[in-house]
């Protein structure tokens, strides 16, 4: 190897013992609690890490929080306002963190979802309007009752929505992908349920059931 190649390996290697040592071993957090208040709607805004929703067996609502981080731990905030329970979850200053959030819930009015990376999931959802963003991630949503509305966006990620089968005023727009309709669904202008899903890039599939 020449004098070069050995300096710059050298530099290469510093650099990079030089991050490990900045950012330092990943560690992991978790954390729960139970929201025993009445509400009607569920806010989540997590900036990085997933959220999945889940059917509680009661009326109660409990949320678990797994953090991975290195330097910075992720904070997540809860508050109740009037019939609201809003949730946040961020990362401060410098290094990577992530906090994936999961939510026991009752039926519920409305539920709003917001991630800038992050995943989205529910297994089983009972809301009359259900709005979902992200920038970078899938939206993947099972519902248990028709619901009055779904609005779904995603700038980079799939939407897949599996609906009670009926009539749905559809309004699908996929950028970069397709747009699929399956299964037992109605599309009708006159429908008293409204599905409105846009990607950027990404697939979006309708699915009745």
């Amino acid at each position: 190897m020449s004098t070069m190649g050995r300096g710059l390996l050298l530099i290469a290697a510093s650099t990079l013992a030089g991050c490990i040592y900045i950012d330092g071993p990943k560690e992991h957090e978790t954390s729960s609690w139970t929201v025993a208040d009445a509400v009607t709607h569920l806010e989540v805004d997590n900036e990085v890490g997933r959220i999945i929703l889940q059917e509680a067996s009661g009326t109660e609502i409990d949320v678990r929080v797994e953090s991975e981080w290195r330097r910075n731990a992720p904070e997540v905030d809860w508050d109740v306002s009037g019939k609201t329970l809003w949730i946040e979850g961020r990362c401060p200053g410098s290094g990577s963190c992530s906090a994936d959030i999961t939510i026991d819930i009752p039926a519920l009015d409305s539920i709003t979802l917001i991630t800038d990376v992050g995943d989205m999931r529910s297994d089983s959802l009972v809301a009359e309007t259900i709005e979902a963003s992200t920038d970078v991630g899938d939206i993947d949503l099972h519902l248990n009752k028709t619901p009055a509305l779904i609005d779904a966006t995603a700038e980079v990620g799939g939407i897949f929505l599996e609906v009670p089968g009926g009539a749905y005023d559809l309004d699908l727009d996929a950028d970069v992908g397709r747009a699929k309709v399956s299964g037992d669904v109605e599309q009708s202008a006159n429908a008293a349920s409204s599905v409105f899903a846009k990607t950027d890039v990404g697939d979006i599939e309708i699915f009745g059931y």
